[in-house]
């Protein structure tokens, strides 16, 4: 049987150079479809990989960080900015993803750097509050869910209205609960690979 050991450094470098490049070609791809055919770049899995990327780049910058409270809340603070200014400014005019997508991206990015760096800054123990981590778990699955139920609805029933969206947002919640513990769940907690969340 093969006994040589894993060159980690080795490993962690081809993980960030290709996420570098995946990232950097999903990113141009986003930018073109923009323009081309927002549709496909909206919900197309390429031109939303960059985004993943930048995660698993910060995952592999932040194994080795250090911990500094000032920077963290630096971080932060940026990234809530980045988040509310697209928030704000953003309208259904705004070309999306494209480069506007940078900015919630970044400040998402810039929030998990300074969460990481320091778990106990103002933002990262309101952040931490047992209600926002439940959201928080769910959110990708809600975000999946969200547009489908909604888009179909809004579909048959155009006459909707902001009400009607966010009770079948709120169901699209339901679903995102109920496919987190039934298909999500199950793999990671089957023989102890990882802890239930």
């Amino acid at each position: 049987a093969w006994t040589g050991s894993v060159d980690q450094d080795a490993v962690r470098r081809r993980m960030l150079w290709g996420m570098v490049i995946v990232g950097a070609v999903s990113f141009i791809a986003s930018l073109w479809l923009t323009r081309a055919a927002p549709p496909w770049a909206f919900f197309g899995l390429a031109t939303r990989l960059w985004e993943f990327a930048a995660g698993g780049v910060l995952a592999l910058f932040l194994a080795d960080a250090t911990r500094a409270t000032r920077r963290a809340a630096l971080l932060q603070g940026l990234g809530l900015g980045a988040i509310a200014l697209a928030l704000f400014l953003f309208d259904d005019v705004t070309p999306y993803p494209g480069v506007a997508a940078l900015l919630p991206a970044l400040g998402a990015t810039a929030m998990l750097a300074g969460g990481h760096g320091h778990p106990s800054t103002r933002a990262s123990v309101v952040l931490s509050h047992p209600a926002l981590r439940w959201f928080g778990r769910h959110s990708y699955s809600w975000y999946l869910w969200h547009w489908p139920v909604v888009v179909v609805v809004a579909a048959l029933q155009p006459d909707i209205g902001v009400w009607g969206r966010l009770a079948w947002s709120t169901a699209a919640l339901g679903l995102a609960v109920l496919t987190h513990w039934s298909i999500e769940q199950p793999p990671r907690s089957r023989g102890g690979v990882a802890r239930r969340v």
